[in-house]
């Protein structure tokens, strides 16, 4: 018995070199890796950034940008070093932001900055065109805004460009549950449009998602219950299933932000927030991308050097290189309790996260292109 354990450890420890995750194994399912943040956003009062994308410069990965969604002041544009670089629409109150890369368009591919919008007086969805080459953002919306749920306001919001047949869009979700899905429609101009072709509700409060465009399907995340999956293409079945709840392996509700690490042949991680009790330390839990989503690690951040996180919500990841100091992904996490009332998004390098954790690093995945086709809607 002794020598089959000697033999068991030694083979962990060459996949582990090798950088393969060991799942299965009763340790690597209670694992806790804590990572080190290597940069901040600009602080702002609590309770306005809720959310965060990072778009991906097409051709000088530097010239990368982080963007957030302030309730109060509007998209916050960063450098991936976290500097502020500008607010726009602040009368928009946005809270959830995603991005569409290669739009189609009459004047050729467009990336896409997508928002859900608390605005009193036109409450709904706000879409942006990037200017790569001023690294600005213009309005792109036909009209003031993108009307959702009847005219009321959204909460959650993700993107998702089909590969099946290139078509573009955008889920919302509502504080009772309910979910919309709207496809993108180009108009004169460069400005879209959006009519809905699917709705569908679970049984409460729901906000984060995200979708994997690879495999055809989109996640949501039920605060009190879990995390949901379902088929992304309209004209598919439903096929919902909750292959994450919460109260297991420490996902503490709320239930909040989904981010995707994605990289070739359908490996990477699904990464859900577990904000935690108030007080409480928020946690990361990582889960694979594949088959089930089975879990696979926590990620509690270390507290040094800007203290612990709490309360957090919003997440985003990328597998990409953007400044010479995030050379191979990084991860965004927001912080919602800080020193002096004030809240930021942790800026992490994801080869730390990748070493503690024995995780992928892989670089080649984008989704600029649409190059996959789509999966079966008959998902186990």
């Amino acid at each position: 018995m002794k020598r089959l354990y000697r033999y068991t450890v030694m083979f962990s420890a060459i996949l582990s070199v090798c950088g393969l995750t060991v799942v299965g194994c009763s340790h690597s399912r209670e694992r806790i890796i804590s990572p080190r943040p290597i940069a901040a956003s600009q602080p702002v009062p609590v309770n306005e950034v809720d959310d965060a994308a990072i778009w991906i410069h097409p051709t000088d990965p530097a010239l990368s940008l982080l963007i957030l969604a302030n309730e109060l002041h509007g998209l916050e544009i960063h450098d991936m070093d976290g500097l502020l670089r500008k607010h726009i629409d602040r009368e928009l109150h946005p809270n959830n932001v995603d991005l569409i890369y290669s739009y189609p368009t009459d004047n050729g591919p467009l990336d896409l900055v997508v928002a859900s919008c608390f605005s009193q007086a036109t409450p709904g969805v706000k879409v942006w065109r990037v200017d790569p080459e001023k690294r600005k953002l213009y309005d792109a919306t036909a009209g003031a805004i993108l009307p959702v749920f009847g005219g009321v306001e959204p909460l959650g919001l993700c993107t998702y460009h089909s590969p099946k047949d290139g078509s573009c869009y955008f889920f919302v979700t509502h504080r009772d549950g309910r979910i919309e899905q709207h496809m993108l429609i180009a108009e004169p101009g460069d400005h879209v449009s959006s009519k809905k072709v699917r709705e569908f509700k679970l049984a409460t409060k729901t906000e984060g998602c995200v979708a994997d465009e690879d495999r055809g399907v989109v996640y949501f995340a039920e605060e009190d219950t879990g995390v949901w999956r379902f088929n992304a293409e309209p004209g598919e079945p439903e096929n919902r299933k909750c292959v994450i709840r919460a109260g297991e392996h420490g996902l503490t509700p709320d239930v909040e932000g989904l981010a995707l690490y994605a990289a070739p042949s359908e490996r990477g991680y699904l990464l859900v927030v577990g904000q935690g009790p108030k007080g409480g330390e928020s946690i990361i839990n990582v889960y694979e991308r594949s088959h089930d989503n089975d879990f696979v690690l926590s990620i509690k951040p270390s507290a040094k050097p800007y203290g612990p996180i709490e309360r957090a919500s919003g997440i985003a990841v990328t597998n990409a290189a953007t400044i010479p100091a995030l050379p191979a992904g990084a991860l965004v996490v927001n912080d919602h309790i800080n020193p002096s009332a004030s809240e930021d998004f942790k800026i992490f390098d994801w080869r730390d996260i990748a070493k503690q954790g024995h995780l992928i690093v892989d670089t080649t995945w984008t989704r600029r292109p649409i190059t996959s086709l789509a999966k079966s809607a008959n998902l186990p």
